[in-house]
């Protein structure tokens, strides 16, 4: 359970960043993250007592994991369906969102670097330790759940480096003025897809 811990320390730090760095940089794709990750801390709560009931007693560990873990599933879907409306609107210019560049890649970094850092507890987490087989796929959805969250992060620092000043033609100074919303759109669809495969993973009997 201590890897969960870790996990979920740098999850609740990385999240608060996040949110601020978005406000400041002015990116959706970053609130995007922000939110993934946000999930993800929900993921590691639920996941660590889950594995702290299954040893204890078994039957409440089931119900436990199929109540709150339909909640973070939940969150995913909902954060994903924000995250795509703010990164559409932004896209046929509904509204005006001018992303900060040079604000934005420090905390693009920063979150690609923590979610790495999360990749490397749980690993470690999962290598040391033998808790058997409902515990191993527990583990492995979360694994992939902040591997996810690492390629989020990733298009996200792709972001922050396209800055339509390197662009002297026109139609490529378009295209990477909006490659905020677009990097927004791609979080969505990796939201809306953990969310959803969660819903139908807890679901079967």
């Amino acid at each position: 359970m201590s890897g969960y811990i870790g996990a979920a320390v740098i999850a609740l730090l990385l999240a608060a960043i996040e949110f601020w760095g978005s406000s400041a940089a002015r990116s959706i794709s970053l609130l995007g993250d922000a939110f993934h990750v946000s999930a993800d801390l929900a993921f590691f709560i639920v996941a660590g007592y889950t594995l702290r009931l299954k040893r204890k007693h078994p039957a409440e560990a089931e119900e436990f994991e199929r109540r709150y873990g339909m909640l973070t599933a939940w969150l995913l879907v909902l954060s994903g369906i924000f995250t795509g409306g703010m990164g559409a609107a932004h896209l046929f210019e509904l509204f005006e969102s001018k992303v900060h560049h040079e604000t934005l890649l420090p905390f693009a970094l920063l979150g690609l670097g923590g979610n790495v850092l999360m990749l490397f507890i749980l690993h470690r987490y999962h290598i040391g330790h033998d808790h058997g087989h409902s515990a191993s796929e527990t583990h492995h959805s979360a694994f992939w759940h902040t591997a996810l969250d690492t390629a989020s992060s990733a298009v996200v620092v792709g972001v922050a480096v396209m800055r339509p000043s390197y662009m002297t033609d026109h139609f490529w100074r378009s295209i990477f003025a909006h490659a905020d919303a677009v990097a927004a759109l791609i979080i969505c669809g990796i939201l809306l897809y953990l969310g959803f495969e969660k819903r139908q993973r807890l679901r079967k009997p």
